[in-house]
């Protein structure tokens, strides 16, 4: 089934590639909201609040201008959870270590939340993975610190890149540790696309 062309509210060059991956033809929508977890805010709510906030500002712009033509709008967000604390993108170097000294030897949880947005309603799904880091010495973080590579990752690493090297086991989505779970997202679009017709 050929899936409906649509915006995607990401600036995330993972959720463009994952995106591009299953044939879905889409333009990029910037934009910004607040990401900062609320006081006593639970994990799977603040995935699912945030990616309702990026796709309600994709609206948002949407309407407010005219050289635009309607299409669905796409969002998601996705969180690192360790012992029910949410691990977003590091703040610098030393958060970063941090987050990885936490991860090192034991199984964490990724949520991802993703959102499809029409003139109709806003959907969401959640998908919860787990993931199993080996044990990292103090070498190891150092040298993946400064690769550079997770610092816009939530919980400081990209499981598609060099820190799959440090990954025991997973036991969930691969898609959705990325950033966007494909089998959800499809979903979505196909029930989107339903709707539509």
């Amino acid at each position: 089934m050929k899936l409906p062309s649509i915006y995607l509210a990401s600036g995330s060059p993972r959720r463009r590639e994952l995106l591009s991956q299953i044939g879905v033809q889409f333009d990029v929508l910037s934009v910004s909201v607040d990401e900062s977890v609320l006081a006593g805010e639970l994990a799977a709510d603040y995935v699912q609040r945030v990616a309702v906030d990026k796709a309600k500002a994709g609206l948002s712009l949407l309407q407010s201008r005219s050289d635009l033509v309607y299409r669905p709008i796409l969002a998601a967000d996705t969180a690192v959870i360790v012992d029910d604390t949410i691990f977003g993108k590091p703040t610098d170097d030393e958060q970063a270590k941090t987050f990885l000294q936490q991860l090192s030897g034991r199984q964490h949880q990724v949520l991802s939340s993703v959102v499809l947005a029409t003139n109709k309603n806003i959907t969401v799904r959640c998908q919860l993975n787990q993931v199993r880091f080996a044990n990292l010495s103090g070498a190891d973080i150092e040298w993946y610190i400064a690769t550079g590579e997770g610092r816009d990752k939530a919980g400081s690493y990209a499981v598609q890149g060099l820190a799959a090297q440090f990954i025991e086991h997973i036991d969930g989505s691969f898609s959705g540790i990325m950033g966007l779970p494909l089998f959800e997202t499809r979903q979505l679009l196909q029930e989107c696309l339903a709707d539509e017709q």
